[in-house]
């Protein structure tokens, strides 16, 4: 195995043959070198390729966008705009698209890429890169390289180990087994990774035994330890080791938790699925009279609720729940303040229903109060009491008024045509738009983002559009801000040259 190589900049330890410092990214220098004075420097280096687009990049998103932009086809070939177009000027129209670096940034790493090449450069292995993107690309191609974490490498000429085809028209597994013959020759070719077939039969074809389809095919028959509920501390900060995170939230103290309530206990969102752990209860209660009431009332007895709650609660409640209870009127709400939001809603509900078997229509005198069963102990009850009454003139409801069915029935079909299913529900609501719009940004508004779940199913699934990337004559879209004083903050993207339609499966998109 060959000596590491020292980056003369920060002194960091770095593999032989690196293109630039593990540490701090300054190009490394080859160092020159002593004669050999044992049978290991003689010989070969260990080097395992891999190669980029579907192996170690996941670029479904890059091609995707393509296609939505009408330059390549479901097959992924190119589109020609005009019967007359050469197929070659419609293939270099969409691999610009393609390969731009800003389309290559939507690439992904595949999941087990970054820590396998990690473990394998660890090892003294040295790393190739063999792709089938033209020699064109090699720029933004390695820039995107070192911009995903991956390691380049040089050979003992100083050039780079990264391989790109010189000429499109070559099929790629020709291509790549002169590469891979190449390479044997001078290195002791360990693995491939490519997720074509072909491409592997050729490793094999030249004598390269340790072939796979994809990252996981190798790393799923590593050996490793259980790494058990692993909770580490260092310098006062947790850190906790799990390969579910839903475990990891039960290990993991909230730090912003005045209870010391654990991360799954405080979110408001379950860990592992992103569901909402407590939805909004929906209840329909009666109104709730102040003061003594003037007409006849029936008690409604006492309602109770036992709650968990932390060792800070029984110093914080002072006077009555209601001083520990902030969550009624608003305001930053601890584990054990949570926990008595959902008991005290839950029975004012229970109150609410009791009220209506006996003809009430409003509840009064309703009362908070809570005793504690034991000092050392972390239990809490809650006692809800009140009154029924039937008030001579019942509350007014304010409802709002209706919308126009038509607009109404407009607004489903629009919904369902863009996220391919209908509402779940309808809200109508009266908007502040504020009396004062100001542009976000001089330059106009470039992309927007959203989450849908109208191809996979999965409502979190990510789409990104780019305003004017087809049509390019410099007409985005304009953001603007405004502060309404009766409503929330709004961004309104206005003008531009994009629309919406639907593709050739009926799934509806936004294009320029």
């Amino acid at each position: 195995m060959r000596a590491n190589s020292y980056c003369k900049v920060c002194g960091g330890r770095n593999p032989p043959n690196i293109a630039s410092c593990l540490t701090c990214n300054q190009e490394m220098v080859s160092a020159p070198r002593s004669n050999p004075v044992n049978s290991a420097s003689f010989r070969s280096q260990s080097m395992i390729i891999f190669d980029i687009d579907d192996t170690i990049l996941n670029v479904a998103q890059r091609y995707k966008d393509a296609k939505r932009a009408h330059l390549i086809d479901k097959e992924s070939h190119p589109i020609r705009k005009k019967t007359l177009e050469t197929p070659g000027k419609a293939r270099k129209r969409a691999n610009q698209f393609l390969f731009s670096p800003e389309n290559l940034k939507k690439d992904r790493v595949i999941p087990g890429a970054l820590g396998l090449i990690d473990d394998l450069v660890a090892q003294g292995h040295i790393v190739a890169y063999v792709t089938a993107r033209h020699s064109n690309f090699r720029d933004v191609t390695r820039n995107q390289l070192e911009d995903k974490g991956f390691p380049l490498f040089k050979n003992d000429a100083g050039m780079e180990l990264l391989f790109l085809k010189a000429t499109l028209g070559e099929k790629t597994a020709k291509y790549k087994h002169g590469v891979y013959d190449q390479l044997i020759a001078q290195y002791d070719v360990r693995m491939v990774f490519d997720d074509q077939p072909e491409n592997l039969q050729a490793a094999v074809s030249v004598g390269i035994t340790g072939v796979y389809p994809s990252i996981s095919d190798y790393t799923r028959y590593q050996v490793k330890s259980n790494p058990g509920h692993l909770v580490e501390y260092d310098r006062g900060q947790q850190f906790v080791i799990h390969e579910h995170p839903d475990v990891a939230g039960r290990m993991m103290i909230d730090p912003d938790d005045e209870d010391g309530g654990t991360v799954a206990e405080t979110s408001s969102v379950d860990v592992y699925t992103g569901k909402p752990k407590n939805p909004p209860i929906k209840t329909d209660i009666l109104p709730i009279m102040s003061g003594e009431p003037t007409t006849q009332h029936k008690k409604l007895g006492a309602i109770f609720a036992e709650v968990q709650v932390g060792r800070n609660v029984f110093v914080d409640i002072g006077e009555g729940v209601q001083d520990v209870y902030r969550g009624l009127i608003g305001g930053r709400q601890s584990m054990s303040e949570k926990r008595m939001a959902m008991a005290i809603a839950t029975m004012k509900q229970e109150l609410s229903d009791r009220a209506k078997k006996v003809g009430a229509n409003a509840i009064a005198n309703l009362k908070l109060d809570f005793e504690l069963p034991s000092k050392q102990g972390k239990v809490l009850n809650l006692i809800a009491t009140a009154d029924a009454i039937k008030m001579r003139s019942p509350p007014k409801v304010v409802r709002n008024n209706p919308a126009n069915p038509s607009k109404v029935s407009k607004g489903k079909k629009l919904y369902k045509h863009m996220n391919g299913k209908a509402p779940e529900s309808v809200d109508v609501k009266k908007i502040d738009m504020g009396d004062v719009w100001y542009q976000v940004g001089e330059g106009g508004c470039w992309s927007i983002g959203y989450m849908s779940g109208k191809e996979t199913g999965k409502s979190e699934q990510k789409y990104t559009h780019t305003f004017n990337e087809e049509t390019k004559d410099g007409n985005f879209p304009k953001l603007y801000a405004t502060m309404p004083e009766n409503g929330k903050p709004l961004l309104i993207i206005q003008g531009g040259t994009w629309k919406i339609r639907t593709d050739d499966t009926g799934v509806a998109w936004i294009y320029d």
